[in-house]
């Protein structure tokens, strides 16, 4: 199993931060590698199910996943039920001082030998980097729709 952790800062509060983050049919609104997402299930609550396809690697990837975990505010999480390799993972929102939102994002994926030889240090590399420019462009998206400074 590789795991994964980054932690970032939103210009918005947590509950807005929730409302973008955990509810994963607006997960192409910010994640360059998503294709398209869309809930199975009425939702986003746990339990909901939803597809969600990316394009990593050079390969497009198909899954049906489900939510585990919808406290909004303060944490959401996903799982994979089918496709063509396992993950979970999941975010918690903290209050900062400066009226934004904390977010630490970790992530579990056991791809198996679906790529080959890739060493799980540059697949981490991969996955971390993807999430610090993702999280680094919804940040300024944010602060620029409030007309503040980023953060």
């Amino acid at each position: 199993m590789l795991h994964a952790e980054h932690t970032f800062r939103l210009p918005v509060p947590p509950a807005e931060a929730f409302a973008l983050l955990g509810d994963p049919s607006r997960d192409d609104e910010w994640q360059s590698s998503v294709i398209r997402s869309r809930l199975l299930d009425p939702g986003p609550a746990p339990g909901s199910r939803y597809e969600i396809a990316f394009h990593m690697l050079g390969q497009d990837l198909e899954f049906v996943a489900e939510i585990t975990a919808f406290e909004p505010g303060v944490r959401s999480g996903y799982r994979t039920v089918s496709g063509p390799f396992s993950y979970e993972g999941g975010y918690t929102y903290a209050a900062a001082d400066d009226g934004g939102t904390d977010v630490a994002w970790h992530f579990a994926v056991d791809p198996g030998r679906f790529f080959g030889l890739l060493p799980a240090s540059f697949m981490r590399w991969v996955l971390i980097s993807q999430v610090e420019k993702d999280a680094h462009g919804l940040a300024e998206r944010l602060a620029a729709d409030q007309g503040t400074a980023h953060v």
